[in-house]
């Protein structure tokens, strides 16, 4: 898959930016420029981060189901109380 070289790719999470995602899956099911390759996010981590920037209250609990490794971290800093 060609890339315009104008184009570049930013992940709001780990802050990485460069020309392409990671590919991720296999030759049929194979996902184009979709992994992040700091933090391994894929969209809908991306779009979760996005999402909640700004909305969560400081000082509240928080339960997390099936913790994504690339949004646990960030979680855990915006609540008083993280549980996974």
């Amino acid at each position: 898959m060609n890339i315009p070289k104008h184009i570049k790719r930013h992940c709001p999470i780990c802050k990485w930016s460069g020309q392409q995602f990671n590919t991720m899956g296999h030759r049929r099911l194979a996902h184009y420029d979709s992994r992040c390759p700091k933090c391994s996010s894929v969209e809908r981590h991306r779009l979760v981060y996005v999402l909640m920037q700004g909305r969560i209250p400081p000082h509240s609990k928080l339960l997390h189901f099936a913790p994504e490794p690339s949004l646990q971290g960030w979680l855990q800093s915006q609540v008083r109380e993280y549980v996974s």
